[in-house]
């Protein structure tokens, strides 16, 4: 960690404060600033955190001392209650920059004297002493801070800090972000997969029409009797994978199962490659599904235990971003290939190249999770991970949390009694249990919502809306959609933290209804308004039902039935997602432009009921959560009161007429849309 203050030493002192003062506050304010400076890389942050630091009750400097430091080479006497503000103003900052280029200059020809020109600007973190000019903000905010609290500190000094309350926050290294880049690229090899054989025409209608056909030729053809077969085969390859993820990461742990995803990527990559038939395509197919699958479950675990918990949010969803990422990558890569009949081989070795690199750099940078070497009572390897993964945090906290969940799970296995072959059973039975139905009924819901919601079908049916459009290149229409989708994700990822999770849903929602009714009437009017209405539904559910769910339900589910659950759910938008598939074209065929009719009115049912059952969740701890739902005392099927931060209802289980309730219930919620909507238009106008 590179150091932009000056570090003093006992023997650099040069102010009128012992050795031993100086060397303790200087130390600990330089780690104080680097730590804020390079966790969160925002001015308003330092400022804000000096300020507290400096007008905690903690300061232990006397008045004597702090005069020194105020003034220690200066001999005007002033008289502050005679001045003028404006004069005073400019006084202090007169004496301030005298007094900070004396102990600028000062300070650095004696570190330069004593050690040499190249030491003194040294990367050992003992003899760095950058000036302060790079940052004019630190320093200038830093000081005019101290000021307001009524202190006068000097580049060279600063006051006695309590630095443990921000030395235990969670700030990542780079072992943390080199682990989660490892895992991101099993998410951009989801979203390369998924449209890897849509937007090209990958053979010959003269080798196609020969019998019997030729080995290697007329693999990749829409047309042929198996061809079905190799299309499915990657999605039940990756419902399965999706299901059988949690087990392994809990018993072998999430490196292990990250490890066998990135063989399963290399291995069906390469029989997709060189596949000789459709048949060993079609394996190839399935075992990309269940590296994909498996994927999608262990890394929202690996990621949300990993994560600093400031920034715990953003690195679940960055998996979305980089399957966003593939998406495009592989939609830009159609433009590369010929189209001819082997050309596909090369797209195809791009997730072997991907998984070449995971098993590559995995065993130097990827660190086992800490939270599952503690379940493991692996204490020593897990305080190993802990301090290559993060500078700063308490390890204590941590050890505390996994006690609570393994007691949690302690109390789960002896009220049930299980052995190895009831675990699921008493796993549905708790996840179905009255006080954890509604968390578990929810993630189900929005797995089933992220597939039901239509996304899959706008990109389907996006090639006859721009052809219709006058853009006859599907692959155009798809890069388009593609940029949209990223560029959404991204900013959501970048400000999740920021964002509440219950209103982004229901707005993007929201948006989606509006942009499904314009693309259904535009359809109809064979209008070009219908491009901006296609782009304004995949934007509104790039924001919260195409990178939301998994979060919500990682946020929502308890800890003790997180990882099975989160596994169900996985399965479940992967199962959602064949029906899709199978069930659109159909509909498509038989509706015509009113296609998206059904999806209009499926995300209306997903509105009101995420309205009426979903508290919010951000900035909220998994125990107030579940709190909520404990003391709400309601189904999945009947809530007659909200949960959490949703507004309470003045209408009770049998007040009034039942369809009077429901009828106030639905004006409420329209409503909250309208206040929800608001906002959010002002701020794109």
């Amino acid at each position: 960690m590179k150091s932009y203050f000056y570090e003093i030493k006992p023997k650099d002192a040069f102010h009128p404060i012992s050795a031993k003062f100086s060397l303790e506050l200087s130390s600990g304010i330089i780690a104080l600033i680097n730590v804020i400076y390079f966790s969160t890389m925002d001015q308003k942050r330092v400022l804000i955190a000096a300020n507290e630091l400096l007008a905690s009750d903690d300061i232990i400097i006397s008045t004597s001392e702090r005069n020194a430091i105020a003034k220690p080479h200066s001999n005007k006497k002033t008289h502050k209650q005679d001045r003028q503000p404006q004069a005073e103003e400019d006084e202090d900052r007169t004496d301030n920059q005298e007094d900070e280029s004396f102990f600028c200059n000062e300070h650095k020809q004696e570190r330069k004297t004593l050690l040499g020109p190249s030491r003194a600007f040294s990367e050992d973190p003992s003899l760095r002493t950058r000036a302060w000019k790079g940052f004019p903000w630190i320093k200038s905010g830093i000081r005019a801070l101290a000021r307001k609290n009524g202190h006068r500190v000097h580049p060279t000094s600063s006051t006695e800090v309590p630095v443990q309350k921000i030395l235990d926050r969670q700030v990542g290294s780079l072992y943390l972000y080199l682990s989660v880049l490892i895992v991101l690229l099993s998410g951009s090899q989801l979203g390369w997969e998924i449209t890897q054989l849509n937007l090209s025409t990958f053979h010959s209608q003269d080798d196609c029409a020969r019998r019997p056909i030729q080995d290697g030729k007329c693999i990749i053809f829409p047309g042929h009797s198996k061809w079905v077969v190799a299309v499915v085969s990657w999605v039940v390859g990756a419902a399965l994978g999706s299901l059988s993820a949690s087990s392994p990461g809990d018993q072998f742990g999430r490196r292990f199962v990250i490890l066998m995803n990135a063989i399963l990527m290399v291995l069906g990559a390469a029989l997709q490659t060189f596949a000789p038939a459709i048949s060993v395509f079609s394996l190839g197919r399935f075992f990309s599904g269940v590296c994909s699958g498996s994927a999608t479950t262990i890394a929202s675990i690996f990621l949300a235990e990993i994560g600093p918990e400031h920034q715990r949010a953003s690195f679940v969803v960055a998996f979305q971003v980089a399957g966003s990422l593939g998406l495009v990558a592989i939609t830009s890569a159609h433009f590369a290939v010929s189209g001819s009949a082997t050309s596909w081989r090369w797209i195809m070795m791009v997730p072997m190249c991907l998984g070449g690199i995971q098993l590559l750099f995995m065993p130097f940078f990827l660190v086992e999770s800490p939270t599952w070497l503690l379940r493991k009572h692996k204490v020593q390897d897990a305080a190993v991970a802990y301090s290559r993964l993060y500078r700063g945090g308490s390890f204590e906290k941590l050890q505390a949390q996994v006690r609570a969940e393994q007691e949690a799970s302690r109390q789960l296995e002896s009220s049930h009694q299980m052995n190895a072959f009831q675990s699921l059973a008493a796993f549905f039975k708790e996840s179905t249990s009255s006080r954890n139905r509604t968390q578990f009924y929810l993630s189900i819901l929005l797995c089933i919502a992220r597939q039901f919601g239509g996304v899959s079908a706008v990109f389907y049916y996006s090639s006859s809306i721009f052809t219709r459009a006058g853009i006859p290149d599907p692959r155009v229409g798809n890069l388009i959609l593609s940029m949209f989708n990223v560029s959404t994700v991204f900013t959501v990822c970048t400000f999740m933290k920021h964002i509440p999770r219950r209103k982004a849903l229901l707005f993007g929602i929201s948006g989606m209804i509006f942009a499904s009714i314009g693309m259904t009437l535009a359809l109809i009017r064979q209008s070009m308004v219908a491009i901006a209405f296609t782009a304004m539904y995949v934007t509104c559910n790039s924001m919260s039902l195409g990178t939301l769910p998994f979060l919500v339900s990682a946020e929502v589910l308890p800890e003790h039935i997180r990882s099975k659950g989160l596994s169900i759910s996985s399965c479940v938008n992967w199962v959602a997602n064949l029906c899709i598939g199978i069930a659109f074209p159909s509909i498509a065929q038989a509706l015509g432009n009113y296609a998206f009719t059904p999806f209009t009115i499926l995300l209306v049912f997903f509105w009101i009921i995420l309205y009426s059952f979903l508290p919010e969740t951000k900035s909220r701890s998994s125990e107030d959560i579940q709190l909520g739902f404990l003391e709400s005392k309601r189904s999945f099927l009947r809530q007659p009161k909200q949960v959490g931060s949703v507004c309470d209802s003045k209408l009770e289980a049998g007040d009034g007429n039942f369809i009077v309730q429901h009828l106030a219930k639905f004006r409420r919620a329209s409503l909250e849309m309208i206040q929800v909507s608001i906002p959010s238009i002002s701020q794109s106008a």
